[in-house]
């Protein structure tokens, strides 16, 4: 249903939370009686229309959340009276470039602006002049290359950039960004065999630069704490790293539609956290390694595309993770990032 009118009359409410159910209709003006609402939260909902503009006019406002719903802002040039450490505005039609009055909010943690017609580079002061922990800007209409200053965004610990534009190198700053804990470059149009050469202990455990144009051999310098590695459709070649095997808490290595050859090699046999293993879709050759029967915890084994020979090992019967039917999603997830839950409290669930 709508949001009653009434609701305007709890003048004393500092934080309203309605994300995720099935409100509609556009957003009440009563609203804006409630003068010491510090958190407002819509997001993921139905409501529809234009985004007010006295929605920017609260005093005390810190978390302003609105994405996932079907409203508009036509008006990106409205200064909010406060200093908001929150802002999502995903999915709500935003166009031309990033609004410059967000680089006034200097307090600003959270930002998502993902899902919009935004266009142009990325503006240098996005990474030089906010505190930014987390910055979802994927699914837009970027183009150019990321800024070589980005890697002075020390604080962040998620970087999602995916879509379709961006292109030229992965700048090697990103490896300043020791307390990065998720990294999504996906499908877009880096390329070149350079890559940022990443701290050992950086906090790293998810990186995905799959679909991209990315050449050469498969980089080794990823953080020991990786956990997920997406590194799939691009244009790999050579033979995987062995550095990989340092890897002893990975998760999940997927790449698949790459040009990566030679034999699958024995040290894949040595990573026993291995969970999903897909290498479909390249040029191995040779025959299925007997010691990938050692990996327990293997749920998901890709092997398919390639050009393998020789009969597929009778002791791949003794994965005991495929035998036992466990649930891969939900054993998955239930290893997968410890700070997760802290990133749905922050309202990211498209």
């Amino acid at each position: 249903m709508e949001l009653p009118t009434e609701i305007g009359n709890l003048s004393n409410i500092g934080v309203l939370i309605l994300r995720r159910n099935y409100l509609s209709g556009e957003i009440p003006p009563s609203i804006r009686k409630t003068e010491r609402l510090q958190v407002l939260v819509l997001e993921n909902n139905l409501f529809f229309g234009e985004i007010p503009t006295w929605l920017f006019n609260f005093n005390y406002l810190t978390e302003l959340s609105l994405g996932g719903n079907k409203l508009i802002m036509k008006n990106a040039r409205i200064v909010p009276r406060s200093m908001l450490f929150k802002l999502s505005l995903r999915s709500c039609n935003l166009s031309g470039q990033i609004p410059f009055w967000i680089s006034k909010q200097t307090e600003l943690f959270f930002l998502d602006l993902s899902d919009n017609k935004l266009e142009g580079t990325l503006p240098q002061w996005l990474f030089q002049s906010l505190p930014l922990e987390i910055l979802l800007l994927s699914n837009n209409n970027w183009s150019g290359v990321l800024p070589d200053t980005m890697g002075q965004a020390t604080k962040m610990s998620v970087l999602m950039l995916s879509g379709k534009h961006f292109s030229g190198p992965i700048p090697a700053s990103i490896s300043n960004m020791l307390q990065l804990k998720l990294l999504d470059l996906s499908s877009n149009r880096f390329s070149g065999n350079h890559f940022p050469i990443f701290n050992p202990n950086s906090s790293l455990v998810y990186i995905d630069l799959s679909s991209n144009k990315l050449s050469g051999q498969v980089p080794a310098t990823f953080p020991l704490g990786i956990r997920v590695l997406l590194l799939s459709q691009n244009e790999f070649s050579h033979v995987l790293p062995q550095n990989l095997s340092n890897s002893s808490q990975l998760l999940y290595l997927d790449v698949h539609s790459n040009n990566i050859g030679g034999e699958i090699s024995n040290f894949l046999s040595h990573m026993s956290s291995l969970q999903i293993l897909n290498l479909r879709n390249n040029s191995f050759k040779g025959s299925i390694p007997i010691n990938l029967s050692s990996l327990n915890a293997l749920q998901i084994l890709d092997l398919s595309c390639n050009n393998l020979s020789g009969i597929i090992p009778h002791t791949l019967g003794n994965l005991s993770a495929m035998i036992n039917h466990y649930d891969v999603s939900s054993s998955f997830t239930s290893q997968f990032l410890p700070w997760a839950n802290s990133l749905a409290l922050w309202a990211y669930s498209p």
